[in-house]
């Protein structure tokens, strides 16, 4: 299981049934897209957004509108033994990733050559595992898609002390270390990606997940993060 490092960048949910046809909004073997802008995207005012942006830099705003396959209310009956979306109160999760540009041809080569990376020579893409919130879902059963403010306006911490973690991150921060990690200095740009899924579980097997939505953006840290404000806890989105 990958660590889940502490990271709180405000999350600002608006949503709705999306009605009509909707250019935005990809669908591919059930799974929706995240589209991206330096402003919200309101939704039904689709004709009024700001230009889509894939490429943003430390201290810029960050708004996503994720669509769904279907309303939540219809992957409730997945899990015969839990799912979050039953749970009181009704949940789904959010998770952002860094990823290292430099490592995915490394561990192409590496594949082709052995099968399988030996250790040390070619390490996940992923390298800082995903970073969660935990969002409510209640009264928004009828929805198939959600906005989002990503904007890291303050750092928090997700997780409280006695958790053992040590990083209050926002999305700067997160690249930052992957820069550090994959031995590059400031400005460094890597992928960042942001999914939504449902956790379930059936009677046997585990838990596992249900993927709602992805998309991914060009991210360039070109400062060091503001210092931790605090442990600010699980907190959920605000709006409708």
């Amino acid at each position: 299981m990958r660590m889940l490092l502490g990271l709180m960048v405000v999350l600002v949910a608006t949503g709705g049934l999306a009605k009509g046809k909707n250019t935005h909004r990809k669908i591919k073997k059930g799974v929706g897209n995240c589209v991206f802008a330096a402003e919200k995207l309101v939704k039904g005012q689709e004709a009024g957004w700001p230009a889509l942006k894939t490429k943003f830099a430390s201290d810029d705003e960050i708004h996503a509108r994720c669509y769904w396959d279907k309303p939540l209310d219809a992957y409730k009956k997945l899990g015969k033994a839990t799912n979050e979306l039953r749970d009181t109160p009704s949940r789904y999760r959010i998770a952002l990733e860094v990823r290292a540009p430099e490592l995915k041809g490394k561990q192409k080569k590496a594949k082709a050559k052995k099968g399988k990376a030996k250790e040390g020579e070619a390490k996940p893409l992923v390298a800082l595992g995903k970073q969660i919130v935990r969002v409510s879902a209640t009264g928004e059963g009828e929805w198939d898609e959600r906005g989002y403010d990503l904007t890291s306006k303050v750092r928090k911490c997700l997780f409280p002390p006695e958790y053992g973690m040590d990083k209050c991150l926002d999305i700067s921060a997160m690249v930052i270390e992957q820069a550090s990690l994959v031995g590059k200095a400031i400005p460094y740009t890597a992928p960042v990606c942001l999914s939504t899924y449902i956790v379930y579980e059936d009677v046997t097997g585990g838990e596992k997940e249900k993927l709602l939505s992805e998309g991914c953006f060009e991210y360039t840290a070109n400062k060091l993060p503001l210092p931790p404000q605090g442990y600010a806890g699980e907190r959920a989105p605000t709006g409708g």
